[in-house]
């Protein structure tokens, strides 16, 4: 996908997520972090007393298919209690729609994931 697409898909997701997470937790703060922030795009609750750390992805496919970096993983098991995962599935940019989304509470991790490795770092041995 072009980076314009990828972007794109990104924003309308986390909006998405944004009016989702909003009714699941009536009351609470719920604010975006910055594009750069390790391990979560939403925060429930005020900073120190985080109520739920939200990790949004998205797809225009209609398969839930998505990449994580190991820091994302690491920061759902070190926050299991309070980390919830959701992808939204389906975007259509056209009209910032979406056919599904899935929401899975605690770590990414198997049973509710098939994760799958990408990427080595590696290091030159001298």
């Amino acid at each position: 996908a072009s980076p314009e697409k990828t972007k794109a898909v990104e924003e309308i997701s986390v909006e998405i997520a944004m009016g989702l997470v909003e009714a699941w937790f009536p009351g609470e703060l719920v604010e975006e972090m910055p594009h750069n922030n390790p391990g979560f795009d939403i925060r429930v609750g005020t900073p120190g007393h985080e109520v739920a750390f939200v990790e949004v992805k998205g797809t225009s496919m209609s398969t839930p298919g998505f990449y994580v970096s190991e820091r994302e993983i690491q920061f759902s098991i070190e926050n299991s209690d309070r980390y919830i995962f959701v992808m939204v599935v389906g975007i259509d940019i056209e009209d910032r729609s979406y056919q599904r989304y899935v929401r899975r509470n605690g770590p990414v991790e198997e049973p509710g994931f098939d994760l799958v490795p990408r990427q080595w770092r590696g290091l030159v041995v001298e």
